[in-house]
């Protein structure tokens, strides 16, 4: 039967040769990638546990809240004398503090301060 069909003979020659590279390929590249590093457990989830909230915390907490609230309006109260001093630089009057900002605080572009833009 060899020498009937030749060519038959040489194609099965060479599709042996290159299942057996490539299963000599395979073979090392699972070797090589099992000895980088030992295989790993898996991770086991992080469990939480969480008190019950108790009479005493839940207080703490309530009493702290308020606390804040009452931190919050008392600087609120603060602020709010300073509003009125404001109003007046709106109707045209200037005052000190606006004097201090600069062009750019106030909404004017860079080319309205006079500064020309640098070259690139």
């Amino acid at each position: 039967m060899p020498a009937r069909f030749p060519r038959l003979r040489k194609l099965v020659t060479k599709a042996l040769e290159i299942a057996g590279a490539a299963c000599a390929s395979a073979l090392t590249a699972v070797v090589l990638g099992n000895m980088r590093e030992p295989p790993r457990e898996p991770a086991t989830p992080a469990v939480v546990r969480l008190a019950p909230a108790d009479e005493q915390m839940i207080r703490y907490v309530r009493d702290e809240s308020l606390a804040l609230v009452e931190q919050l309006r008392g600087a609120s109260d603060a602020r709010s004398p300073a509003a009125p001093a404001a109003a007046p630089a709106a109707n045209g009057q200037t005052s000190d503090n606006d004097a201090s900002q600069s062009p750019r605080a106030k909404g004017q572009p860079r080319a309205a301060r006079g500064h020309e833009a640098a070259p690139r």
